[in-house]
This record gives structure tokens, C-alpha cells and sequence, in this order.
């Protein structure tokens, strides 16, 4: 149902909310805010005297507290330091990825130790009572990752928010805001590759994920490597400064396989069959032709791309819906 096709005519604003069968005819009080009849006629009115605060760490207490009061809505309240858990670096921060699997993140963080435990071991003895912070093996968060140009808009605007973004829940039972939190960082690798590579090369990043629709695999229709790819061309000659994300995955696999630290796990989260073996099949001929065999083995011997499917729906900005 879209917003702009409820009926109009006949509404008029009274002293409270009404329905009549015949007339059709809605009153709505005038103090209220009318937008938020179409949101959800029934929800608390927000106070008028409240200014709206830019959503940061320091806001962010005033920000639960004054908007949230009496809806259902929440924010992080866990410990958002970075250096405190294992990190999944993740390509591609877009609305799915910011409405879904971040989301899941966030959840995971708001459990206590004890609630870990619990979850792992289905309340045995053993649990910690009280709830301490988890440590850095079982408590993950995310740095998002722009590998494209186009990415600085998503990266400079999260970058104000402390990489805080709210995501809005609808469904028949209500509507639910909520802030995320479980974007802790945010690499922009045009402007610091070097920033990109310390990342994935740092011990605690132990997933790379990626969300970067089937054209982001360059990947011929028979499935191998789209050699005439002109980003790929580059990528062959420089992995240092990647323009796709199998030239970045060979590059900094390249990078731990020279250290000899162990891999990460390369997790494609797109929506395409065999996604995991195909993103292995190309990282593979990148490695062969951007380094050698070498590489390829390696990566053989000591990296695992699972396959996944995702099928999901989410609402952009401004986006309208038929329901």
C-alpha cells in the first residue's frame, strides 16, 4: 500500500481518532503529527519541544531515551570499541547488508557472555552469571569496506554517525526504529589501500564477506574470469591498489600467505547458485595470473569460501511499497 493512494477525501482534524463505516471519514486531533497517522495511528506522539539530535556516539543515550520512550525501539548498549572482538570485514555496505546480516550482528552483541554461553551449550554448567564481556573469540562486529569510488557517499556518511545507522521495522503489530551498531569501522580503500590491507591482514579479521551483486565477480558466461574486464586488466599488473574484490581477496590473501598467518573465510553472500565455489573457481585464475601458482595452492590448502543463499527483501529511502 502506498502512502500516496490512501484516501483523502473526508479527512478532517478533531479531537481524537475515529472511523465511521459510512461516511468513511477520518479525525485525527490537530496536535498530531499527521505523517505518522499513516506510520502508525496508534503509537505514542513524539514531544514536539524535542529538537532532533544528529545520531553519534555522544547523542546516543539522549537519543534512546527521549525518542524511543514508550515505542518499541532500541540502540547498542554493548561496548563498541573495536580491539574487543573478532572482526568480519565486509564488502559491499548496502541497504541489504545494512538492513539483514548487520542486524544479526547487532543481536549477537546485545548477549551478554552468559547469554553466549548459554546459546552454545544450551544453559549447561558453566555459565558465567552476571554477564561479562565475551571475548575476542566469540564476539564479532564488522568494518564495512568500499572498494568502489562510489562507495564514499555510504563511507563519509556513516563515517558521521560513528558508523551508526537506524533501520525502520514494519509489519501489522507495529513499527519498530531501531539503531544498529554493529559497524564499528569503515575502510575506504581508494583513499588508503594501505588502511584496506592492514586490515585484512590483521589477525583478528577472520571473515571476509561480500555483498556485491553478480556484475561485482566479473565473471564470464561460461564462468571462468572475464579477462576483457578492464578492472581486471589492472588488477592482473597492480593487486596493490585493487579495482575489484578478487583483485583484494588475492592481494591480501598473498599478504598472510607471505607472513604465514592463517587465512580468513571468504563467505559470498550474493544471491547466485554455487556462490561460494564460483568465488573460489575466480579468486583461483586471479591467483595463478596475478601471482602464480603458488598463491593458488595455498589458497587451496587453507581457505574455505562457503556457499550461502540469502533471499531477501528491504526497503531503500523514500521507497514505496504495494502490500
Amino acid at each position: 500500500m502506498e502512502l500516496s493512494r490512501l484516501p483523502s477525501v473526508g479527512m478532517r482534524r478533531g479531537k481524537s481518532f475515529s472511523v465511521s463505516l459510512t461516511a468513511q471519514e477520518l479525525a485525527v486531533d490537530q496536535e498530531e503529527n499527521w505523517l505518522k497517522f499513516y506510520v502508525n495511528p496508534f503509537a505514542e506522539l513524539l514531544d514536539k519541544k524535542c529538537q532532533s539530535l544528529p545520531l553519534c556516539t555522544e547523542n546516543l543515550e539522549t537519543i534512546l531515551q527521549r525518542n524511543f520512550k514508550g515505542v518499541r525501539g532500541k540502540g547498542p548498549t554493548y561496548d563498541r570499541s573495536s580491539e574487543n572482538y573478532s572482526r568480519i570485514a565486509h564488502v559491499g555496505v548496502g541497504g541489504f547488508h545494512r538492513s539483514h546480516q548487520a542486524v544479526y550482528t547487532d543481536d549477537l552483541l546485545g548477549l551478554t557472555r552468559g547469554q553466549h554461553a548459554k546459546a552454545k551449550e544450551g544453559g549447561k554448567e558453566g555459565e558465567k552469571e552476571g554477564g561479562e564481556p565475551g571475548r575476542p573469540d566469540d564476539r564479532w562486529a564488522i568494518c564495512g569496506v568500499g572498494l568502489m569510488v562510489w562507495d564514499k557517499k555510504m563511507y563519509e556518511a556513516l563515517k558521521t554517525q560513528d558508523y551508526m545507522y537506524t533501520v525502520l521495522f514494519r509489519s501489522q503489530e507495529g513499527n519498530d526504529a531501531r539503531v544498529v551498531g554493529s559497524i564499528l569501522d569503515f575502510v575506504f580503500a581508494p583513499e588508503d589501500y594501505q588502511a584496506l590491507f592492514k586490515t585484512l591482514a590483521d589477525p583478528s579479521t577472520r571473515i571476509v564477506s561480500l555483498t556485491i551483486t553478480e556484475k561485482g565477480y566479473c565473471q564470464k558466461v561460461d564462468g571462468n574470469l572475464n579477462m576483457d574486464d578492464v578492472n581486471v586488466k589492472h588488477d592482473l599488473t597492480d593487486l596493490s591498489t585493487p579495482r575489484t574484490a578478487l583483485g583484494m581477496l588475492c592481494g591480501a590473501l598473498d599478504q598472510r600467505r607471505k607472513e604465514g598467518r592463517k587465512s580468513f573465510t571468504v563467505l559470498s553472500c550474493d544471491n547466485q547458485p554455487d556462490n561460494g565455489h564460483q568465488l573460489e573457481k575466480l579468486v583461483k585464475q586471479m591467483a595463478v595470473l596475478a601471482v602464480g601458482e603458488e598463491l593458488k595452492d595455498w589458497i587451496e590448502e587453507n581457505t574455505t569460501f562457503p556457499n550461502s543463499m540469502v533471499v531477501r527483501r528491504e526497503g531503500g529511502r523514500g521507497e514505496s511499497f504495494e502490500w
